[in-house]
């Protein structure tokens, strides 16, 4: 029973420092809080759902998640942007063209205690599903 106790307390450690690498301080500027990770970008030929990572304790107050048509290369129109409460962790935006290119940027609005002044913006790509 010991070991198996031990070995779950190290899986919790693992993932709890793993989560905590994704949302980390820039190696360029120290008050600049790292990227929000999408973990999942589900699609379809009309929709999508990104899944980003929570940003641990309190240092967030909430996310900007914004929607562009093109890619991360050429970025074009802003589609949607979304400002979401800390505890959201996903949101769908609707109304895509079918078979178009687009990327999702996500970005943590960071708390007044967590001592950062802004945030890095993390981006995905996708193509919608043709219909």
């Amino acid at each position: 029973m010991k070991i198996k106790i031990k070995h779950l307390l190290m899986m919790l450690l693992c993932i709890s420092v793993s989560s905590m690498v994704l949302v980390s301080c820039s190696d360029e500027d120290e008050s600049v809080m790292g990227p929000v990770a999408i973990n999942s970008c589900q699609y379809t030929a009309t929709e999508v759902t990104p899944i980003w990572t929570l940003v641990p304790n309190d240092n967030c107050d909430g996310y900007v998640i914004k929607l562009y048509k093109g890619t991360r290369a050429n970025v074009g129109d802003m589609v949607e942007e979304k400002k979401l409460d800390y505890r959201t962790c996903k949101c769908t935006f609707s109304g895509l063209t079918p078979n178009t290119q687009y990327v999702i940027s996500t970005q943590a609005i960071p708390s007044a205690k967590s001592g950062f002044s802004s945030a890095q913006i993390y981006w995905k790509e996708f193509t919608t599903s043709a219909q």
